[in-house]
């Protein structure tokens, strides 16, 4: 069984024996899922929808300047049903190898950063757990969309919305591959 998480426009699922907190000021609020390994989830969500190009790269250079020696993988998908981009992120803390995963998009009410991170130990079993977190979230994207209790309520899980008013401004190509300090990753193809 899952527990949901549904407020501030964003709905999302994760696993019911997991802990959730909230941290919330005037302009963002986060979002943190996590069990009792040093793995977590978490879901920021910026007001003032500020560009995931920026904020992909904000959070890329948080991590190289904590950590000596980060592998930078960039990457497009999808966040729920509206395309991100991203990276994933390869780098040793504590003398253990760790991967961190950062999905960003922008929708019509904020910026949303999806972020899950562990060690590559924990991550060998947890990270189809992680993933499976991101593939529940759904967006509410205008005032026209119902809102997620009526939803519930009517039982309509797995229907399709109408999901043209999403913001798809994400026109940056943010493609390459980037590394500071480490060895390079041997499963990926280095090519742009």
């Amino acid at each position: 069984m899952s527990a949901v998480f549904q407020k501030h426009g964003v709905r999302f699922e994760y696993p019911t024996d997991w802990s959730m907190t909230e941290d919330a000021t005037a302009t963002e609020v986060c979002i943190t899922v996590s069990n009792d390994t040093a793995s977590f989830w978490s879901l920021t969500l910026f007001f003032d929808r500020p560009s995931p190009e920026d904020v992909a790269e904000t959070v890329v250079r948080a991590f190289e300047d904590e950590y000596d020696s980060v592998d930078v993988y960039p990457t497009n998908s999808d966040v729920g049903s509206v395309p991100a981009v991203g990276a994933d992120l390869e780098f040793l803390a504590l003398d253990l190898t760790n991967s961190a995963y950062v999905r960003v998009c922008r929708t019509a009410r904020f910026t949303a950063v999806v972020l899950y991170q562990g060690t590559d130990h924990e991550l060998a079993r947890g990270l189809p757990e992680l993933e499976a977190i991101s593939s529940t979230i759904e967006f509410e994207q205008s005032e026209d969309w119902p809102d997620f209790e009526a939803r519930e309520a009517e039982d309509v899980a797995g229907s399709d919305h109408d999901e043209d008013d999403q913001d798809d401004d994400l026109n940056g190509d943010w493609n390459g591959h980037r590394h500071r300090g480490g060895a390079d990753r041997d499963d990926e193809d280095d090519d742009p």
